[in-house]
């Protein structure tokens, strides 16, 4: 990525921004634009959506302000194993499944991501490189939250930034807990 691609000048106030990764990788795509223009179709599948669970309506039309959607088509990659990633994905229309390679079984799907699930938000939180690859298995809208948004909610909205942090950490840790059950499991 070049160093005119990270970075945007605004002439009217002078002031320099890093761009998102995600505006960067899905240039591609057909930008939808802010997720409060989608909310009916949000309102729709909220009941899907665990991110929102502890939200109330007004507190989930705030934080779509924050996110951008974009449309895929079917085997896109929405995020790619080892890219770095300042962002996260919420599905909002189709499928898409999440594949890992394992050393010595090859690319494995590990999961199926159906309208209202998120993934990425490992990456946007500690900025290493993802872990996993997501690909569209049909057209899928989705809905985008980078880290700079989530700074833009803490500074602008700090109560709501904060009880958004804490669902991420809580379901961060739920997926953890996932993951080593099984393991747990075997080894009793």
């Amino acid at each position: 990525m070049s160093y005119s691609q990270l970075f945007k000048f605004n002439l009217d106030t002078g002031v320099i921004r890093m761009n998102d990764a995600a505006s960067t990788i899905y240039g591609d795509l057909n930008k939808l634009g802010p997720a409060e223009n989608y909310m009916d179709e949000i309102y729709e599948i909220i009941h899907q959506i665990r991110l929102f669970d502890d939200f109330g309506m007004d507190e989930i039309k705030v934080l779509c302000h924050y996110l951008r959607c974009y449309a895929a088509p079917r085997h896109y990659p929405l995020l790619k194993e080892g890219d770095r990633g300042d962002f996260m994905v919420l599905i909002l229309t189709g499928s898409a499944e999440v594949r890992v390679n394992i050393p010595g079984l090859g690319n494995e799907k590990i999961a199926e991501l159906l309208p209202g699930s998120t993934v990425g938000e490992t990456s946007m939180i500690d900025g290493e490189p993802r872990f996993i690859t997501c690909i569209a298995t049909a057209p899928t809208d989705f809905a985008v939250l980078s880290r700079d948004s989530l700074n833009q909610i803490l500074m602008q909205a700090p109560r709501l930034g904060n009880k958004l942090l804490l669902t991420l950490l809580q379901l961060l840790s739920a997926r953890l807990r996932e993951a080593y059950n099984p393991v747990q499991t075997a080894v009793v």
